[in-house]
C-alpha cells in the first residue's frame, strides 16, 4: 500500500494512507500552526548518533474524563507506525523522473 506524502502550507505534513489523512504540523514556537496534538520527543545515543528513546505526549482537552486515559494510552501503543519501530522493515531506495 503507498503513502502519498505532501505539504499543504507551512509547517504542516500530510500523509495519505489507507483511505485517513495524517496531518503533522509543527508548534508555534518552530513556526508552525500548533493544529496537530502530538507531541514527540527523540533522544539520541551521542555515541552511536541514533535516537535510542521516542516520547510520544497527546494533548488532551481539558475536560477530557480521567477514566478514559489509560485507553488513549492503550490505543496509542497499538499504533501500526509504532510497531513498525519496533520491528522495522527492510528499506529499498529509489528515485524517479517527472
Amino acid at each position: 500500500m503507498d503513502m502519498d506524502i505532501y505539504f499543504p502550507g507551512g509547517k504542516r505534513v500530510y500523509a495519505d494512507y489507507g483511505g485517513f489523512t495524517i496531518e503533522t504540523d509543527q508548534p508555534a514556537r518552530g513556526g508552525g500552526d500548533d493544529s496537530a496534538p502530538i507531541t514527540m520527543r527523540t533522544h539520541s545515543d551521542p555515541a552511536a548518533g541514533l535516537i535510542n528513546k521516542i516520547d510520544l505526549e497527546l494533548e488532551l482537552p481539558v475536560d477530557f474524563p480521567e477514566k478514559y486515559r489509560a485507553a488513549v494510552i492503550n490505543a496509542m501503543n497499538l499504533c501500526a507506525v509504532k510497531k513498525h519501530v519496533h520491528q522495522p522493515p527492510s528499506f529499498e531506495i529509489t528515485t524517479v523522473t517527472g
